[in-house]
């Protein structure tokens, strides 16, 4: 059997590099703001922008509440870990963060999987919550409220994905689609490259 040329190889590889270059997450920069939408009705949005404050890069977040309901948690996904906690200066709301391995382990029974929720490319979330004492009101992001900002730091910002709950602990909004049935620009290439190098070897067999 005549081998297949490199250089044919090599362009098939560079395709299938390309195309799964195009699934990975995207990054933004400083200056600029990107903004997620939830994949229902509810009109629940959160834009992620990035700023420089001296020699450090920082990020926020603005939820808008479009929906009916009060917002008490919302989770913002990373790929940055627990090194750069999130802040706000909300009132009666704190900050934290989960890792994707804990969200599994504790939040998974009732939200789904950290992947169903979030996506595969991040490794854990930021985590806003309205933390009351007790004996004090509540202060959900109302409904029809905009309001920020969430805060973050960060060196690479990932656009990532956000799940919003309500006052009773259910999921008002998530960002992220869930899209199985649909295979990635990545295996598309890869089984590009697959099918084109056995056709190649198959009509090389042909000629000989």
């Amino acid at each position: 059997m005549t081998p297949i040329p490199t250089r044919t190889i090599r362009t098939l590889a560079a395709t299938a590099a390309l195309l799964l270059g195009t699934s990975a997450q995207a990054t933004f920069a400083l200056g600029e703001c990107h903004t997620l939408s939830a994949t229902n009705d509810s009109g629940i949005t959160v834009t992620e922008c990035g700023y420089a404050l001296g020699a450090s890069w920082y990020g926020h977040y603005q939820v808008d509440n479009g929906s009916t309901e009060g917002i008490l948690d919302l989770y913002v996904s990373t790929q940055v870990g627990d090194e750069t906690m999130p802040d706000t200066i909300r009132e009666r709301w704190s900050a934290g963060y989960i890792s994707k391995v804990d969200w599994d382990a504790n939040q998974a029974l009732q939200y789904g999987s950290f992947a169903s929720v979030f996506g595969e490319a991040d490794t854990g979330a930021y985590h806003f919550f309205n933390n009351h004492p007790p004996g004090t009101e509540a202060n959900p992001i109302v409904a029809g409220e905009s309001t920020g900002p969430f805060e973050f730091s960060f060196s690479t910002m990932p656009r990532t994905n956000f799940l919003a709950l309500g006052t009773g602990g259910q999921v008002l909004a998530q960002s992220y689609a869930v899209t199985t049935a649909v295979p990635e620009p990545g295996s598309w290439a890869l089984m590009a490259l697959g099918l084109g190098v056995v056709g190649l070897g198959a009509r090389r067999r042909r000629a000989g």
